[in-house]
């Protein structure tokens, strides 16, 4: 199931984004080593914008959906 992590306070899409990793770090590690970015991408529905992030834990070969609301950003930009 996707994890959906909240990024509080962000004044804009670029502190968005730059929470956006340092969540990814913190739950999973370092990018590169403890995790690999398999594909990121804006998805919208009717009323919502995500950036979903599908990643690859190589250790495991497992794969990770992590899906962001940047709906508040989004129409700022």
């Amino acid at each position: 199931m996707p994890v959906s992590p909240r990024i509080a306070q962000a004044p804009d899409y670029v502190a968005v984004v730059a929470g956006e990793y340092q969540f990814l770090r913190k739950q999973f590690g370092q990018q590169g080593k403890d995790w690999r970015l398999l594909k990121k991408e804006e998805y919208q529905d009717r009323y919502k914008v995500y950036d979903l992030f599908t990643i690859e834990i190589p250790k495991s070969g497992a794969e990770e959906m992590i899906y962001f609301d940047i709906t508040k950003y989004f129409k700022k930009r």
